[in-house]
């Protein structure tokens, strides 16, 4: 009997490279050419709150991505982005998206 191995690939962005869907996608995929139908698969993009904290939660919290002007920290305009779920109510704004210079 063979045994099966399950490999998650839970990946931050490479920062000004690659959100961490893509390094993730990317990583399994790579995976699964070596070691074809031997293994199973499975990807969380991860976090730490900062920049691509919207991006991460967008898929398991069903969000649609909006952009807004709003007012920085220095009192300049800056185009921010939010996600909204309709059906559960649920928002997410990540801050630094909406406090860059």
């Amino acid at each position: 009997m063979k045994a099966h191995v399950n490999v998650l690939a839970a990946f931050d962005k490479f920062k000004d490279s690659l959100d961490a869907e893509s390094v993730g996608k990317t990583c399994l995929e790579s995976i699964q050419r070596l070691f074809p139908g031997k293994i199973s698969t499975q990807m969380i993009a991860m976090s730490d709150g900062g920049e691509g904290f919207l991006n991460a939660l967008k898929a398991p919290l069903k969000l649609t991505v909006q952009k807004k002007n709003v007012t920085g920290p220095l009192g300049n305009v800056i185009e921010a982005e939010y996600g909204y779920n309709k059906e559960s109510g649920i928002a997410v704004v990540e801050m630094a998206s909406a406090s860059s210079r």
